[in-house]
């Protein structure tokens, strides 16, 4: 068997249907998000000058029209948009709580609402139509499971440094801090840069079903996405009972979990090299008749696989 790095080909066939359509609960309770963010802001921004005040709200406004913009046109690059605005606005709505004195209804209101706009935009729907609405021809996208240490950890922090670092040196500049906003700003738009490249690499976490096979893409661990050719794929099935703590370079084996669950492994009729990564800038090739692999909505992906036979 030979595994070969994929590369896209234009197709002139009908277009794949995703698997969930873009769920319009996500929407609206993003629309509906400056109605209740407004108590948030303002006993957030309570005893601000009108200034750097303004700067921040025009931030927030900036935010919520990309998470619009986001949802209405779902791509991988707009799910990364979600990834920053949806937790950003969720932190308004707590931080207004909080500062709130006396706090009221309309505060508990803003800061459940944020809660609840990071649960839907965030959502494994809203992820896996992002991701399959770059998909072209009859190809069908699905993102692969987050690692727990990203989801808890790594995605959280890039995402505060980011939104951290673009607002506050504008915000101190608008307050006429002049040299300590200089310096807050080019260190702050720095770091932003470098946690948002962080977010962006995400976005190459997904397996493509095409009509030659599957296509897994992981930017983590394979250097290249490889495609699995179909008549060389003895099968695909759920695996809950491998360990999610296995070697990568188990004898025979790829693991691509990183720790997530509900996997699928692949099976192949023979090993193959694979190229992976080894640090930053290190390649291993790693032989390999069965790869395991954790996609979102994993049955559904599963059943197109079968359906496709």
């Amino acid at each position: 068997m030979r595994f070969v790095g994929y590369e896209r080909e234009v197709s002139t066939g009908e277009a794949g249907t995703p698997m969930k359509h873009l769920p319009l609960r996500a929407f609206a309770v993003w629309v509906l998000l400056p109605a209740s963010m407004g108590s948030a802001l303002d006993a957030l921004l309570d005893g601000w000058s009108r200034p750097p005040a303004t700067v921040a709200v025009v931030f927030a406004f900036a935010g919520w029209f990309a998470g619009l913009l986001a949802l209405s046109i779902p791509r991988p690059r707009a799910f990364t948009a979600l990834r920053i605005v949806a937790p950003t606005a969720t932190a308004i709505g707590i931080a207004g709580l909080v500062r709130a004195d006396p706090v009221n209804a309309l505060h508990v209101v803003a800061a459940a609402h944020g809660l609840l706009a990071v649960w839907v935009t965030l959502s494994a729907d809203v992820a896996v139509r992002s991701t399959d609405g770059a998909s072209y021809g009859n190809e069908q996208r699905v993102p692969l499971q987050l690692p727990p240490q990203f989801a808890f950890v790594l995605v959280p922090g890039a995402v505060a440094f980011t939104s951290a670092g673009l607002v506050a040196g504008p915000t101190l500049l608008a307050d006429r801090r002049w040299v300590v906003g200089a310096v807050v700003t080019v260190v702050g738009f720095v770091a932003a840069a470098v946690a948002l490249r962080s977010l962006v690499g995400l976005e190459r976490r997904f397996v493509v079903l095409v009509p030659a096979g599957l296509v897994i893409s992981d930017s983590l661990v394979l250097v290249d996405p490889i495609l699995f050719t179909r008549e060389h794929v003895r099968s695909i099935h759920p695996d809950d009972t491998t360990p999610p703590g296995v070697p990568r370079h188990q004898p025979g084996a790829l693991d691509l979990r990183l720790g997530a669950r509900r996997a699928l492994a692949l099976v192949a009729d023979e090993p193959a090299l694979i190229p992976c990564r080894n640090g930053r800038e290190g390649i291993d090739a790693v032989s390999a008749a069965r790869v395991l692999f954790a996609p979102l909505r994993r049955e559904e992906l599963l059943a197109v696989w079968n359906s496709r036979a």
